[in-house]
């Protein structure tokens, strides 16, 4: 897997700018085949023409024009066109931090409908025409606009999201009660240090009930769900901190850092180290 970060997503002239930006947006007429993560971001999908084959986690999910689809931090995916017609999305990117502050704040039930992996909505043709007529604004501005920009882009995002919350109240779907706590635990890390038993205990289900429910929901297992959770919690520790390999290890619940090293290379195709070396690393302000 590829990792993608928020800063890779902005244009050059916007990096010196992306520790104070929470969104990106961009329109696209092709297929993105590389398939890739969001280390930090959420990404949301307009499709506006064709249909959109979401190759996700395992799964391909088809989208035809008017519907919009998220990826997580969770997630990875690419985005193929699913047949010859041509393809037109677009793509907001938020950035991971700011979408749960402000979930969390206006509407935590979205925050986990969101993270369910059941998100899709259709949209009104005048909702999208909304949506594109205040980014078209960002199109006519410059680099150095980026606080508007960065205002103008969260206003199309809002359209989207009281779209989704307005779907949320009325449609049948509601977020299972256990969803809302696992999101919680998620939220406050509290699985770091969990094993699958830990987490049948926190969520009160046995270890079949855990295991159907995330073959429906995730389309893993509790343990590769946890697995995934820890190991993209370290890899952040490794981009943003100094802490060493075996403290990080142990933050996330493993006394042996060679089973961590083992774990960690078989899933990022690299050592703690090499990715550390690797990687990015915004410059300081």
């Amino acid at each position: 897997m590829a990792g993608y970060y928020f800063y890779q997503s902005a244009a050059l002239n916007m990096r010196r700018h992306i520790e104070e930006t929470n969104f990106l947006y961009h329109i696209n007429l092709f297929d993105w085949p590389i398939e890739h993560g969001h280390a930090d971001y959420w990404e949301f999908t307009i499709v506006t023409d064709g249909r959109i084959d979401n190759c996700c986690n395992g799964q391909v999910r088809t989208y035809g024009a008017n519907t919009a689809f998220s990826a997580t931090t969770g997630d990875v995916h690419r985005l193929l066109a699913a047949d010859d017609a041509p393809v037109r999305y677009i793509n907001i990117m938020v950035k991971e931090a700011y979408l749960q502050n402000t979930l969390e704040q206006i509407a935590p039930g979205l925050l986990a409908y969101l993270r369910s992996g059941s998100f899709s909505l259709m949209l009104q043709s005048d909702k999208i025409k909304e949506i594109e007529q205040i980014l078209l604004q960002v199109n006519y501005s410059s680099p150095e606009q980026y606080k508007e920009n960065d205002r103008l882009i969260c206003a199309a995002f809002l359209q989207l999201i009281s779209a989704a919350l307005q779907h949320l109240t009325t449609s049948p779907f509601k977020v299972p009660p256990v969803l809302e706590r696992l999101n919680r635990l998620v939220q406050n890390n509290e699985l770091l240090a969990c094993n699958v038993n830990d987490l049948c205990h926190k969520l009160g289900y046995s270890r079949v009930q855990l295991n159907t429910m995330f073959r429906k929901h995730f389309g893993i297992s509790p343990h590769e769900y946890l697995i995934d959770q820890k190991f993209n919690y370290a890899s952040k520790l490794l981009l943003t901190t100094n802490m060493t390999v075996a403290e990080i290890a142990y933050t996330i619940g493993y006394s042996n850092p060679m089973q961590f090293y083992t774990t960690f290379k078989k899933l990022f195709s690299a050592t703690p180290d090499r990715y550390r070396k690797m990687r990015y690393a915004p410059p300081q302000q």
